[in-house]
């Protein structure tokens, strides 16, 4: 018998061409995160926690998201920050 990959078989190489190397593995095979020294955001985050009006509608986006994800059974997990 000879084993045949499914639709779930992934091959990765890191000497592929289009694998970007700005991303990186975020150690469950989910999905690829961005390197924090290419993609930080961290000034611009403190910035809308520090205001009050900006953390309120930083808030209410993630709500909306949450309530949007819930409402999608198909899905094996959810993540508030995750559009759905």
């Amino acid at each position: 018998m000879e084993y045949q990959p499914n639709q779930y078989w992934i091959e990765k190489t890191e000497d592929n061409a289009l694998l970007n190397k700005n991303f990186h593995e975020d150690g469950t095979g989910r999905s690829e995160l961005p390197k924090h020294n290419v993609y930080d955001n961290s000034k611009q985050y403190n910035k809308i926690k520090k205001n009050p009006r900006l953390n309120a509608l930083y808030e209410a986006c993630l709500e909306v998201m949450e309530f949007a994800n819930a409402k999608q059974t198909n899905r094996q997990y959810s993540d508030k920050y995750l559009m759905p």
